[in-house]
């Protein structure tokens, strides 16, 4: 998928973060793009904003929990531009609190839009993707928290490893069968989005959650821009490559030192 320009993405969450700055990176490239999330009013705008710059671009509202949904995004896709060539499973939440104050249902909303959102999403557009006779290719977005599994954040760090899980097996069976269609998981570290404005916050807290939770937005204060995120995603894209990191890469020696630890178990 090197050439991208006129090729069709796809991008849950769009309306913010990651998932706009791919959408914004996408356009760049000459891409026509169909922008998907749960908020309407921001994604009006924020397709608004992308027309305003000669982009194609639609907007279709959609709860990436329910697979309906999904495949009316998938249809829509179709509807508008014919099929689809990149599809950006993105749309993610998060939680703050330990695992065992956290509500059961916040762990079962986590784990619905940031593991169940991507299955979904592969489900919805893999036949698309398999039947496009110019190739496709699937970005599912996880974080480097997937593999630094820390503390506070249980039920986005164990969906987003998920994620990281789920990608893997996807490469494996696309390569089995022999199919044109690519894999993509990203992990990015500190991207400036507004992810810690949003956290889902358990009644009760330890004396270090406010001081993390202050940590946590001076992280994404300080993080890289979302459109030099998304850059980096469709760069992944372009390659081939498997891996894609934004910003993630000072990160990289502690999961260093969990291989380390697992290395002194086996010898």
């Amino acid at each position: 998928m090197r050439e991208l320009t006129g090729r069709v993405g796809v991008v849950t969450g769009a309306a913010r973060g990651i998932g706009r700055g791919t959408a914004e990176a996408m356009a760049a490239a000459g891409m026509r793009v169909v922008l998907a999330d749960l908020d309407a009013d921001r994604l009006a705008g924020t397709v608004t904003a992308l027309r305003e710059t000669g982009a194609e671009a639609i907007g279709v509202p959609t709860d990436v929990t329910d697979p309906a949904a999904v495949r009316a995004l998938a249809d829509a896709a179709v509807e508008a531009y014919g099929t689809a060539h990149v599809v950006v499973n993105n749309a993610g939440i998060c939680t703050f609190g330990t695992a065992w104050q956290t509500e059961l249902a916040d762990w079962h909303r986590v784990f619905d839009v940031n593991m169940f959102g991507v299955v979904h999403g592969v489900q919805a557009f893999m036949p698309l993707l398999l039947a496009n006779p110019e190739g496709g290719h699937v970005v599912n977005v996880s974080s480097m928290g997937g593999m630094l599994i820390g503390p506070m954040i249980a039920p986005y760090t164990a969906s987003k490893a998920g994620v990281i899980a789920l990608s893997k097996a996807l490469r494996a069976e696309l390569a089995m069968t022999g199919a044109e269609v690519g894999v993509t998981v990203v992990c990015p570290g500190n991207v400036a989005t507004e992810i810690a404005e949003h956290l889902i916050t358990a009644a009760e807290l330890p004396p270090q959650g406010a001081p993390m939770i202050e940590r946590l937005k001076k992280g994404n204060e300080h993080g890289i821009p979302a459109l030099e995120a998304g850059g980096i995603i469709l760069d992944a894209v372009r390659t081939g490559a498997f891996w894609a990191l934004p910003n993630g890469a000072a990160q990289f020696p502690l999961v260093q030192k969990d291989h380390d630890e697992l290395q002194a178990v086996v010898g």
